[in-house]
């Protein structure tokens, strides 16, 4: 279904990887955390190679940009805690966590949906679109659970328009 749910989404641009897997990489993972700046940057420094330009990983682990704070709750760790991250505005590689969608879904169709827009996102950051300011385009920033929530799964005209254009 996600699979599908992107391929048609972005038809054009059928030179991305999804790939579902656990990743460990040097330096990326500790205490069941993936630190997903190092984890791209190796990535990128490597140059992993794939079956295409760009490559989206998909995991279960708790994905954060920064040291996480010595806590147990799983709400704490919420607000330290990211959906997804690209190495870079049209960068090669992309990974997205199921691990805050599942904490933020009230059912299994809510976290479905919420990791297909996740996943566009992630891929307009992989195809040279940066956040947006309309407040309904799907590159809009969504830090805020209910920002992110109420989101269109689309792009906003202007964004569809630099897509076509690259």
């Amino acid at each position: 279904m996600l699979k599908d749910s992107l391929d048609n989404y972005f038809n054009l641009y059928t030179n991305i990887t999804y790939i579902r897997e656990n990743i460990h990489i040097e330096n990326a993972l500790a205490n069941d955390i993936i630190y997903a700046k190092p984890l791209l940057d190796t990535l990128e420094k490597k140059r992993i190679s794939t079956d295409s330009i760009k490559t989206i990983f998909i995991t279960d682990k708790k994905l954060s940009i920064i040291e996480l704070p010595i806590n147990k709750d799983a709400s704490y760790d919420l607000k330290y805690l990211i959906r997804g991250l690209t190495s870079s505005i049209s960068g090669n590689f992309g990974i997205v966590s199921t691990y805050k969608l599942k904490m933020e879904s009230v059912d299994n169709v809510h976290f479905q949906n919420l990791l297909v827009k996740t996943m566009r996102h992630e891929i307009g950051h992989l195809l040279g679109l940066h956040h947006c300011r309309n407040d309904n385009c799907l590159m809009k920033s969504g830090y805020d659970p209910l920002i992110f929530q109420n989101i269109d799964y689309y792009l906003c005209n202007k964004c569809r328009t630099m897509l076509v254009s690259r």
